[in-house]
């Protein structure tokens, strides 16, 4: 591995140090405007949407209607060799090479994550992932890296591979639900 200019090293900390404390006023200021839940951060909706009382404005239930699940092979194995590049990159640090979470980074892999994503849809999934990761740098990497990530994900849970790779279309991501149809 190359030696990192003590310089140049010094001011990616300090980046990092500034970016975690961006992301850190954020979710307390999402906390405070109730916008977390326990299950994570959650997007805000479609604008002129409302939330129903109690719930978070795009908490979703499952698709209807031309949905789609995880177990269909929504991903292919390219896709998420493609993710797995990204994940070792952007997201191992916090996360772990076996995906279980360390610290303050929550699992990606097992029943607690899977639990945490029951009632979600990949849309929902998408767009919390990409506004609040990589810690310190959300928004920071491209959306065809976001959803290669996620393929890398379902592979780790187990779920199987298709022909076709997750689509760049939020409305299409919203319809493919974590539960089996």
């Amino acid at each position: 591995m190359d030696r990192v200019e003590p310089s140049l090293a010094a001011g990616r900390r300090a980046r990092r140090v500034l970016q975690a404390a961006w992301v850190s006023a954020a979710f307390l200021g999402s906390v405070a405007t109730g916008g977390c839940s326990p299950g994570g951060i959650r997007p805000p909706g479609p604008p002129g949407t409302a939330a129903a009382p109690g719930r978070a404005q795009s908490e979703s239930v499952q698709p209807e209607g031309g949905a789609r699940s995880v177990w269909e092979g929504v991903y292919s194995k390219d896709q998420a060799r493609r993710g797995e590049t990204v994940y070792e990159r952007e997201c191992l640090e916090c996360h772990s090479k076996d995906l279980t979470g360390s610290g303050h980074a929550a699992p990606l892999v097992g029943e607690e994550a899977l639990a945490r994503w029951a009632d979600l849809n990949l849309g929902n999934l998408y767009a919390t992932v990409r506004i609040s990761m990589p810690y310190g740098a959300p928004a920071s990497l491209s959306e065809q890296e976001y959803l290669d990530v996620l393929a890398y994900i379902l592979e780790k849970n187990d779920f199987p591979a298709g022909e076709e790779e997750l689509p760049l279309d939020r409305g299409l991501l919203d319809r493919i639900g974590f539960r089996r149809n």
